[in-house]
């Protein structure tokens, strides 16, 4: 009984961050990331916000499926997708087209704020900063905040690759094969 309450008390102080724009500040994990990207601050919401996509270009990520289908993002969206071998249940928190995506996710009894802030240095560019945070029973013997960081750069590294290739191609999209670019 006590973990039950322990881990509904971790995902309602999440989610309350997360509705907010910030990663859960008493969680014993956190690590932020930040990637200047070639690319238009859109294109990298773009490849940010395709979850679909993910798999074909975030090596971490090697399944997704979005509860409700394809279609905007909003808050309440449900995903579930595996991330270095871990399944994970996500919900979009916040959404802000352009400028900011934030979920939260679960994994056995961790639960975690992921923070995405977009923000255009010029026109052709922009910078890229991804937040997270974990909390949950034995989370920082689990997982040092250092390699959460080195994960979060491999994150935002994806995601800047991707929109540079698609500002590129002139795409918003990714190119499935037998596809030619939307």
């Amino acid at each position: 009984m006590h973990y039950g309450r322990s881990i509904s008390r971790n995902v309602s102080r999440a989610v309350e961050a997360a509705r907010h724009g910030r990663i859960d500040a008493k969680a014993p994990v956190q690590a932020t990331a930040t990637a200047d990207i070639h690319a238009p601050a859109d294109r990298v919401f773009d490849a940010l916000s395709d979850l679909a996509s993910w798999p074909a270009f975030i090596p971490e990520v090697t399944r997704i499926q979005l509860d409700a289908g394809l279609g905007p993002l909003v808050p309440g969206t449900r995903f579930s997708w595996c991330s270095g071998g871990f399944p994970l249940r996500s919900e979009i928190q916040r959404v802000e087209r352009g400028a900011e995506l934030t979920w939260t996710g679960t994994t056995l009894w961790v639960v975690a704020v992921h923070r995405n802030v977009v923000v255009p240095t010029s026109a052709e560019a922009c910078r890229l900063t991804s937040a997270e945070s974990m909390a949950g029973l034995g989370v920082g013997w689990m997982l040092r905040g250092d390699v959460l960081t080195d994960q979060l750069k491999e994150f935002v590294a994806a995601i800047g690759r991707e929109a540079e290739r698609r500002a590129a191609a002139g795409s918003g999209h990714t190119a499935r094969p037998g596809q030619q670019g939307r």
